[in-house]
């Protein structure tokens, strides 16, 4: 078997594993209402340009899917470079439609090799751990059915929650109301959202203090943990926060030193609707021994 992976640009990938030969990224990206466009990029100085225009645009930009020519582009080279197996990991299915963009894509090259698709059911870090999972079984020597299965199920049981500094974006787009933010703001509600079992973005919880929300989070990781005790990395990302990031850090790892965990910005096109401050965690499954 020589597998690829094909993954869109929320998954916030490091550079060390973007420049892999047989990793392929395609790219989403948000337009301001003035015109300017920004690629949904991991550089860090354009995150922050990004983010800090976002604070002083009066509107949201609108975010863009990758292009169908970017998906054949990236088809075409794999079948150049002798590939036979392609995984394609996504977000979630209900809040783009890059997922089925590339299915419909990739049926059409059925014919020189075969593809499995992943509804990641998130996005961000969750994406970012899948792949290093797949990654870890194509070494391991997993069938590709098998491998796509695991995967599947890593992304049904893994969860991303997100904590929002202020619903000033929730706002803009039209989700709640100038009222309900002001209202949240001066009695300091912190909203968390997270992404449930069917992949959708809902409410989580609403709670009265930054250090509330982190002892709601070191709960969820302990959930979490004794749901899997057979393996769970943590995983953070944030609106251009990284000082408030390392506090949550610093607190949740204090209580689970044992836990690997990676930090990383949320991409431009996430950030839109998180905006600047919010801080994200992940409760990340590991794969299975095979034969489980």
């Amino acid at each position: 078997m020589k597998a690829a992976f094909i993954i869109d640009s929320t998954a916030s990938l490091p550079n060390k594993i973007k420049n892999l030969a047989n990793v392929m990224e395609v790219e989403l990206s948000v337009r301001f209402p003035d015109g300017e466009v920004f690629s949904d990029t991991t550089d860090t100085a354009e995150s922050k340009r990004f983010y800090n225009k976002l604070e002083t645009s009066e509107e949201l930009p609108t975010s863009s899917q990758p292009q169908p020519v970017e998906f054949y582009r990236v088809c075409d080279q794999l079948v150049e470079e002798g590939y036979d197996t392609v995984f394609g990991i996504f977000l979630s299915s209900k809040i783009s439609g890059t997922l089925q963009t590339a299915h419909m894509i990739l049926e059409e090259y059925a014919d020189h090799f075969n593809s499995y698709i992943i509804d990641s059911k998130g996005t961000s870090i969750q994406m970012l751990h899948i792949l290093k999972e797949g990654m870890a079984m194509v070494e391991e020597g997993r069938q590709p059915q098998a491998i796509a299965e695991e995967m599947q199920w890593i992304a049904d049981n893994s969860r991303v929650y997100v904590m929002l500094k202020d619903l000033k974006n929730i706002v803009k787009g039209g989700r709640a109301t100038s009222f309900q933010a002001a209202l949240s703001t001066m009695l300091r509600v912190f909203v968390i959202l997270y992404f449930n079992e069917a992949g959708e973005v809902v409410l989580y919880d609403k709670v009265r203090t930054k250090r509330k929300v982190i002892k709601r989070y070191i709960e969820l990781v302990q959930e979490a943990k004794d749901r899997y005790p057979a393996g769970l990395k943590l995983a953070f990302a944030h609106g251009n926060a990284p000082g408030e990031v390392k506090e949550f850090e610093q607190a949740i790892l204090a209580e689970f030193p044992d836990l690997d965990y990676m930090t990383t910005y949320l991409t431009p096109v996430l950030g839109t609707h998180g905006g600047q401050g919010c801080i994200g965690m992940g409760t990340l499954a590991c794969r299975r021994p095979q034969g489980e």
